[in-house]
């Protein structure tokens, strides 16, 4: 897990699953960036202990 402070970013590479959380009371802003030619977005479930699990198209 990556945590972040105000005003600090992170970057990785197409094929990342990732989860965003935000713990403390204060609401939180998650941008994401996309290229124009980009592939569908697909959605996965965290499981615990097995990690992502791509969930079937709709």
């Amino acid at each position: 897990m990556h945590t972040l402070v105000e005003g600090k970013s992170r970057v990785f590479g197409p094929g990342y699953v990732h989860q965003v959380g935000n713990d403390p009371a204060d609401p939180a802003v998650s941008i994401h960036v996309y290229r124009a030619a980009r592939p569908a977005m697909r959605h996965y479930r965290i499981d615990p202990v097995t990690g992502p699990r791509r969930l079937p198209e709709p």
